[in-house]
């Protein structure tokens, strides 16, 4: 009976000493904290290394009341830093914080009623730009529909669209391309 006793105790201990498996989702709750504070905690929860290298100036908030998986935290983070006119952008092995680049206005027409046109696809070689901050700029241009693949590898954006929204990108990258060049 002791032995027993004792065996239950170890599976016991045993099974309450294993470390519990990290969930993949966090919850969050930043209200009318700092965008430094901000960029800590995103840091922190993702593990993902973010340079500051300023204090940057206003307060943000945002409240889920779902848990939010932390593989998205960095794409709300720059979703949440746009609206301060700030991206994230990655190089290799840490996140820099930078001022968004505008778009021209001139390059992708506003849509006045759906475009019953055929989709198509095409893939745009983005060198020397970051893919991730083009993609950022163009997904919210695109009609609905559209559908947008970063490729970090090949730095590469793989669009499905109508003929017409991919001719206005190819122009876009093309204009952003010659904007950096300067």
């Amino acid at each position: 009976m002791m032995k027993k006793l004792i065996l239950l105790g170890l599976v016991l201990f045993t099974s309450c000493s294993q470390p519990k498996p990290e969930s993949k989702y966090v919850d969050i709750d930043f209200e009318n904290i700092t965008i430094n504070e901000f960029l800590e905690e995103v840091s922190e929860i993702t593990g993902k290394k973010i340079i500051v290298d300023h204090e940057i100036k206003g307060k943000i908030g945002f409240i889920s009341n779902r848990p939010v998986l932390k593989s998205e935290l960095i794409p709300l983070a720059n979703a949440i830093l746009e609206t301060k006119g700030l991206t994230l952008v990655f190089y290799g092995k840490y996140y820099s914080i930078a001022k968004s680049t505008s778009i021209p206005s001139c390059c992708l027409p506003a849509e006045e009623e759906v475009s019953t046109e055929p989709m198509s696809r095409s893939v745009f070689y983005l060198n020397p730009l970051n893919g991730a901050v083009v993609r950022t700029k163009i997904k919210p241009l695109l009609p609905k529909g559209a559908k947008v693949v970063y490729s970090k590898l090949e730095n590469t954006l793989t669009i499905t669209s109508t003929m017409g929204s991919l001719k206005s990108i190819q122009m876009l990258i093309e204009k952003i391309k010659e904007h950096e060049e300067k």
